[in-house]
């Protein structure tokens, strides 16, 4: 599951949705706010020198100002509410991702155990290929079989071992598909 961005996305959606319901519940405590400022009136029109006019026209100011929750229309409770149905809707979404990947892999795994069978039965059909071709090899050089029958064995041997190629190709495809989704570096 650490490979996949879909699955890591997810994890960090949700961890996301966990921090907006621990915002969201902030709300319920009360908030105290400090301001700070220093402001000044500089005029370039007065006949003052500049660090003079900042002397005579520098204004400080300080605030602190409460806000405590009492009435404020359950705009809380509903923020809450929203962040936890959000936090339920990233968990189905983080749920989907990994029943999805692992759909991926079973089916990878079921892909692979397929093409093995294949890949041996065409072995074996290889092996069938070149006894049936023996057989044809020597009846025709004793004279027993036509060039027909000839060919047509070294025919069926040669489409044996092109499926064979094709089924061994095709099975360590599939085991290399299995190596991606355990995290193995994959390599020829």
């Amino acid at each position: 599951m650490g490979i996949k961005p879909q699955i890591r996305s997810a994890e960090l959606t949700l961890e996301g949705g966990r921090a907006a319901l621990k915002a969201a519940e902030g709300g319920h405590y009360p908030q105290l706010n400090l301001q700070m400022g220093i402001g000044n009136g500089f005029y370039s029109t007065e006949n003052v020198s500049a660090a003079d006019q900042m002397r005579q026209n520098m204004r400080e100011y300080i605030g602190l100002s409460l806000q405590i929750p009492i009435f404020n229309r359950f705009s809380i409770q509903n923020n809450v509410k929203q962040a936890r149905i959000g936090i339920a809707q990233q968990q189905l979404t983080l749920d989907i991702a990994k029943k999805t990947l692992y759909k991926e892999i079973q089916q990878a795994y079921h892909n692979a155990v397929a093409r093995q069978k294949s890949f041996r039965a065409a072995q074996k059909s290889v092996e069938a290929a070149r006894e049936a071709f023996r057989y044809a090899d020597t009846r025709y050089q004793t004279g027993k079989s036509s060039v027909y029958e000839f060919t047509e064995a070294k025919t069926t041997l040669v489409r044996a071992l092109s499926e064979e190629a094709q089924a061994k190709y095709s099975y360590v495809f599939a085991v290399k598909i299995l190596d991606f989704y355990a995290g193995i570096p994959i390599s020829l």
